[in-house]
């Protein structure tokens, strides 16, 4: 278990773990255990010196942009609701406003076809290695927070779901990738409002969701999950006033050069 921890924090493997099948006492014998172990606490100190603590970073979800990822233009169209093409047939393009594409949104939030058995609005999306930077390895999650912007989101307390599932990964120091299909985990957000509740609400870490810390930050299948059904304090969000959804997931990653 301790080898397995270590290979997964440090994101590398262990080279002596072949010793584990040499060990047949805890004390004595040219291999065992407790050498074994020590061994294990010098390579972690000796990762440590290499490569120092891990950096905090942040990556920014936006409902509009990244999860629903509504375009910035659509093809134009004829009166008769035919496509509007040049003379080699390729469609001419408009660019939308910010007002339309929150339309959009809007209107993406209400469809049918985004709710799940239990009446709750979700959304999936993925998370990529491609979005981070290339210098860095071993992405694992430390914390998140979400913010809801809007003009009649009630007052200060609202809550949005954060489930995990699908299959994480991690690219190693070495530059290879290691999957992990970890059980569905789900994070209970305490969100802000447009930034307004954290002068109202003082306790600390009370927007902050750590129930998911230490997982892959990469991750092929993520839901985003607003609860009007049964969540009490989200009665009072008017789903046609929001203007975005920020996701906002803090991470710990090594710099490999």
């Amino acid at each position: 278990a301790a080898t397995r921890a270590y290979e997964y924090f440090t994101s590398q493997s262990y080279g002596k773990k072949q010793n584990l099948y040499l060990a047949r006492m805890v004390q004595t014998g040219q291999d065992n255990l407790q050498d074994y172990m020590m061994g294990l606490d010098n390579a972690f100190t000796a990762y440590q010196q290499e490569y120092g603590s891990p950096d905090l970073r942040v990556v920014e979800l936006s409902l509009l942009n990244d999860i629903l990822q509504i375009p910035k233009e659509e093809a134009e169209t004829n009166s008769d609701g035919t496509p509007h093409v040049d003379a080699d047939g390729v469609p001419y393009m408009k660019a939308l406003t910010t007002t339309e594409r929150v339309g959009k949104m809007r209107a993406a939030m209400k469809d049918p076809s985004h709710y799940d058995s239990n009446g709750y609005l979700s959304l999936s999306f993925a998370t990529r290695v491609t979005d981070l930077s290339p210098l860095t390895r071993n992405h694992k999650i430390h914390h998140i927070t979400i913010d809801i912007q809007g003009e009649e989101v009630g007052d200060d307390v609202a809550r949005v779901y954060l489930r995990m599932l699908g299959t994480g990964s991690i690219q190693r120091l070495d530059d290879l990738t290691s999957y992990f299909a970890l059980p569905a985990r789900t994070a209970v957000v305490n969100t802000t409002l447009g930034g307004s509740s954290v002068q109202k609400f003082t306790a600390g870490d009370i927007y902050s969701a750590y129930h998911l810390r230490d997982r892959p930050l990469v991750n092929s299948l993520w839901q985003l999950v607003f609860n009007q059904r049964d969540e009490k304090v989200n009665q009072d969000v008017k789903l046609e006033s929001i203007s975005n959804i920020y996701v906002r997931i803090y991470y710990t990653d090594v710099t490999k050069f």
